[in-house]
């Protein structure tokens, strides 16, 4: 039998198509009096919360169990608040109904432009009287990964140590620092753009002068991020004490902004006023140390994303911070070690952060930033370091599948782990 289409929100008395609504027992009973047949009564209610359907294609189920008092069989049938009684475009096939024990089962649509609610109308009818339960539906693509790491290129280093790359981190971790939001809902079926920020580099000159080189940014940008993209920014160029040119020894550089500052330099010939490290992006990254002011003597330490670079008295990087969302407790983004002519190596900070090496003697194992650590190199006297990469870590509900490039998938726990160590894409299912 096929169920009729009853209006919504009936009022006592209403009629349709021959048959009366009793609103003291929620029922439809053929003829215009409740009295002429007892309805159906509903032994197992249907939920009366959204039910959410599986997004992977997989089916559901919804059970009302009913009896008629009267001894009748009953028949079940669904009903759909759209025109004509069509199917919802949500719902791939006609639900299926265990006439013995009132089970529906839906079987969704796996198309994600077909998310979206309906509203189906379950009954149950003795012949003469229906009873019918109103159950509200919806299917959707978006899901919420369970923790964001952005981190992006550190400067590369010259006198000053390189700044650390920004970082960026969105999840319920406190323990670092106060995240920069929730992590995000992701959307099923949409390819994200993945971009990880290099490194300084120390072939290229960067703005201050003989200075180091401002690292790249790293972002993700797709459909259903809070904004359009998350974007880290690239830290700051260390500073150097001289121009490239040589034409003025006697003057030093601030250290680059950026998500963390680059150290500043000192001045190469004459004492004069220090150089300021460069500042941090709010929320990413801390300044860079102060050179000294004094001929010769030591520039300042890169910041980090978990504290400012030591000025001329200590040359340290600025600390990084450290996260376990790959399920190894890892430091990202610490500073480089600021350097002087002479008179000792600063330490980088912890996370990647290079240290500093003295009268040109370069070490690129120890003295470049770690890649995809976000670390700023390391300073020199006469040389530049190299910045570390970025990374990006989505961490996502072992459920969800990811398929694309840039990236390798490990597992912790119950969870799947993407670690970007190159740009790519990412769509998932």
């Amino acid at each position: 039998m096929t169920a009729l289409n009853f209006p919504d929100n009936p009022s006592n008395g209403d009629t349709y198509q021959g048959y009366t609504y009793n609103s003291t027992k929620g029922t439809w009973t053929k003829g215009t009096t409740a009295s002429a047949t007892e309805p159906p009564v509903i032994l197992t209610e249907p939920p009366t919360t959204t039910q959410t359907l599986n997004s992977d294609g997989s089916t559901s189920t919804v059970t009302m169990l009913a009896q008629d008092p009267e001894g009748f069989g009953v028949t079940y049938g669904i009903a759909y608040k759209t025109t004509g009684n069509a199917l919802p475009s949500q719902l791939a096939s006609a639900p299926t109904i265990n006439q013995s024990t009132g089970v529906y089962t839906f079987t969704p649509s796996t198309n994600t432009t077909d998310a979206g609610n309906f509203r189906a109308r379950l009954s149950a009818t003795d012949g003469v009287s229906y009873t019918t339960r109103l159950v509200d539906f919806a299917l959707n693509f978006t899901f919420a990964a369970e923790e964001l790491l952005i981190v992006a290129g550190g400067g590369s280093g010259a006198g000053g140590g390189g700044g650390a790359g920004g970082l960026l981190y969105f999840g319920a971790n406190n323990t670092p620092k106060s995240p920069n939001g929730g992590a995000p809902l992701l959307t099923k079926g949409t390819a994200y753009t993945v971009t990880v920020g290099a490194g300084g580099s120390s072939s290229n000159t960067g703005p201050n002068g003989w200075g180091g080189e401002h690292g790249e940014n790293s972002l993700i940008s797709g459909t259903g991020l809070t904004t359009s993209s998350y974007t880290a920014i690239g830290g700051g160029g260390g500073a150097a004490g001289a121009q490239a040119n040589g034409s003025s020894n006697a003057q030093g550089y601030n250290g680059g902004d950026g998500g963390s500052g680059g150290g500043g330099g000192n001045n190469a010939a004459v004492t004069n006023a220090g150089n300021a490290g460069g500042a941090g992006t709010s929320g990413q990254g801390n300044a860079g140390g102060a050179g000294s002011a004094v001929a010769g003597s030591p520039a300042g330490g890169g910041g980090g994303a978990g504290g400012a670079g030591g000025g001329a008295s200590t040359k340290t990087g600025g600390v990084g911070l450290q996260y376990d969302i790959t399920g190894t407790a890892t430091y990202y983004a610490g500073g480089g070690g600021g350097c002087s002519h002479s008179s000792g190596e600063g330490a980088g900070g912890l996370g990647g952060g290079g240290r500093v090496y003295t009268n040109g003697t370069y070490n690129a194992s120890t003295d470049d930033a770690t890649p995809n650590t976000g670390g700023g190199g390391g300073g020199g006297s006469g040389a530049r370091s190299n910045g570390g990469s970025g990374i990006i870590i989505i961490k996502i509900p072992n459920t969800v599948s990811a398929t694309g490039s840039g990236f390798t998938e490990t597992t912790t726990g119950s969870s799947k782990v993407l670690s970007f160590t190159s740009s790519g894409t990412v769509t998932f299912s």
